[in-house]
Protein backbone atom coordinates (compact mmCIF):
# COMPACT_ATOMS: atom_id res chain seq x y z
CA UNK A 1 0.00 0.00 0.00
CA UNK A 2 1.21 3.52 -0.83
CA UNK A 3 0.41 6.29 0.52
CA UNK A 4 -2.08 7.26 -2.36
CA UNK A 5 -3.93 4.63 -1.80
CA UNK A 6 -4.33 5.09 1.90
CA UNK A 7 -5.33 8.38 0.89
CA UNK A 8 -7.98 7.02 -1.31
CA UNK A 9 -8.82 4.21 1.26
CA UNK A 10 -9.63 6.38 4.08
CA UNK A 11 -10.55 9.08 2.04
CA UNK A 12 -13.89 7.01 1.26
CA UNK A 13 -14.06 4.43 4.24
CA UNK A 14 -16.27 5.28 6.89
CA UNK A 15 -18.17 8.65 4.85
CA UNK A 16 -21.49 7.16 5.33
CA UNK A 17 -21.21 6.35 9.08
CA UNK A 18 -21.76 9.83 10.76
CA UNK A 19 -24.66 10.94 7.77
CA UNK A 20 -26.71 7.72 9.68
CA UNK A 21 -25.78 8.64 13.18
CA UNK A 22 -26.51 12.52 12.93
CA UNK A 23 -30.02 10.99 12.01
CA UNK A 24 -30.22 9.04 15.91
CA UNK A 25 -30.26 10.29 18.93
CA UNK A 26 -27.95 9.63 21.95
CA UNK A 27 -30.33 6.43 22.97
CA UNK A 28 -28.56 4.69 20.10
CA UNK A 29 -25.14 5.12 21.86
CA UNK A 30 -25.97 2.45 24.59
CA UNK A 31 -28.51 0.21 22.77
CA UNK A 32 -27.52 -3.14 22.85
CA UNK A 33 -29.27 -6.26 21.30
CA UNK A 34 -30.51 -8.86 23.64
CA UNK A 35 -29.84 -11.68 21.55
CA UNK A 36 -26.49 -14.09 20.62
CA UNK A 37 -25.05 -13.81 17.78
CA UNK A 38 -24.95 -17.03 15.82
CA UNK A 39 -21.09 -18.12 16.18
CA UNK A 40 -22.01 -17.17 20.20
CA UNK A 41 -20.57 -14.13 22.23
CA UNK A 42 -23.55 -10.92 22.12
CA UNK A 43 -23.10 -7.59 20.31
CA UNK A 44 -21.85 -4.59 21.74
CA UNK A 45 -22.86 -1.22 22.61
CA UNK A 46 -22.81 0.90 19.75
CA UNK A 47 -20.83 3.65 22.43
CA UNK A 48 -18.05 0.78 22.54
CA UNK A 49 -17.99 0.04 18.86
CA UNK A 50 -17.73 3.44 17.67
CA UNK A 51 -14.59 4.50 20.87
CA UNK A 52 -13.10 0.57 18.85
CA UNK A 53 -13.35 2.39 15.44
CA UNK A 54 -11.53 5.86 17.06
CA UNK A 55 -8.83 3.66 19.13
CA UNK A 56 -8.08 1.28 15.54
CA UNK A 57 -7.53 3.92 13.39
CA UNK A 58 -5.21 5.94 16.42
CA UNK A 59 -3.58 3.09 16.99
CA UNK A 60 -2.76 2.17 12.98
CA UNK A 61 -1.28 5.67 12.74
CA UNK A 62 0.70 6.34 16.01
CA UNK A 63 1.69 2.55 16.28
CA UNK A 64 2.19 1.37 13.07
CA UNK A 65 3.07 3.84 10.10
CA UNK A 66 4.48 6.52 12.63
CA UNK A 67 6.23 4.03 15.27
CA UNK A 68 5.09 5.50 18.21
CA UNK A 69 5.40 2.96 21.48
CA UNK A 70 2.38 5.60 23.09
CA UNK A 71 -0.65 6.87 21.27
CA UNK A 72 -4.27 8.09 22.22
CA UNK A 73 -6.40 5.64 23.58
CA UNK A 74 -10.14 6.81 23.75
CA UNK A 75 -13.06 7.11 26.53
CA UNK A 76 -16.60 7.64 24.92
CA UNK A 77 -18.19 6.66 28.33
CA UNK A 78 -19.53 10.14 28.98
CA UNK A 79 -19.61 11.40 25.59
CA UNK A 80 -22.79 12.56 23.87
CA UNK A 81 -22.99 11.32 20.13
CA UNK A 82 -22.48 14.79 18.79
CA UNK A 83 -18.63 14.80 20.65
CA UNK A 84 -18.18 10.93 19.82
CA UNK A 85 -18.72 11.99 16.00
CA UNK A 86 -16.43 15.13 16.30
CA UNK A 87 -13.62 12.87 18.15
CA UNK A 88 -13.93 10.58 15.05
CA UNK A 89 -13.90 13.27 12.32
CA UNK A 90 -10.85 14.61 14.35
CA UNK A 91 -9.28 11.27 14.58
CA UNK A 92 -9.71 10.61 10.39
CA UNK A 93 -8.81 14.36 9.61
CA UNK A 94 -5.47 13.84 11.63
CA UNK A 95 -4.64 10.83 9.79
CA UNK A 96 -5.52 12.26 6.20
CA UNK A 97 -3.13 15.36 7.53
CA UNK A 98 -0.53 12.83 7.81
CA UNK A 99 -0.44 11.01 5.07
CA UNK A 100 -1.29 13.87 2.82
CA UNK A 101 1.94 16.14 4.59
CA UNK A 102 3.89 12.29 3.98
CA UNK A 103 3.49 11.74 0.22
CA UNK A 104 7.20 10.33 0.17
CA UNK A 105 6.84 7.39 3.04
CA UNK A 106 6.63 3.84 1.87
CA UNK A 107 3.87 2.29 3.57
CA UNK A 108 4.82 -1.57 1.83
CA UNK A 109 6.52 -1.99 5.30
CA UNK A 110 5.54 -4.88 7.76
CA UNK A 111 2.44 -2.94 8.67
CA UNK A 112 0.90 -3.21 5.35
CA UNK A 113 -0.93 -6.43 6.02
CA UNK A 114 -1.99 -4.86 9.29
CA UNK A 115 -3.40 -1.81 6.85
CA UNK A 116 -5.04 -4.33 4.69
CA UNK A 117 -6.65 -6.14 7.94
CA UNK A 118 -7.58 -2.80 9.22
CA UNK A 119 -9.70 -2.37 6.47
CA UNK A 120 -11.73 -5.53 7.15
CA UNK A 121 -12.04 -4.46 10.52
CA UNK A 122 -13.42 -1.19 10.01
CA UNK A 123 -16.20 -3.28 7.63
CA UNK A 124 -16.72 -5.92 10.35
CA UNK A 125 -17.64 -3.06 12.46
CA UNK A 126 -19.58 -1.04 10.20
CA UNK A 127 -21.83 -4.05 9.65
CA UNK A 128 -22.07 -4.58 13.16
CA UNK A 129 -23.29 -1.19 14.29
CA UNK A 130 -25.60 -1.20 10.96
CA UNK A 131 -27.10 -4.37 12.58
CA UNK A 132 -27.27 -3.07 15.68
CA UNK A 133 -29.16 0.68 14.17
CA UNK A 134 -31.56 -1.52 11.89
CA UNK A 135 -32.28 -3.70 14.99
CA UNK A 136 -33.31 -0.71 17.26
CA UNK A 137 -35.63 0.94 14.17
CA UNK A 138 -37.28 -1.92 13.33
Amino acid sequence: MNIQEAIDMFGRTRTRLPKVLEKCDDNILDFKPEMKMQKGGSFHKARSILRHIADAESYWLHSKVQKRKEYPHYDFSNKNLKEILEVLHDVRKEMLDWLKENKDTDLNKPHYLKAKNQLLVFYATWKNMKRTILINFT
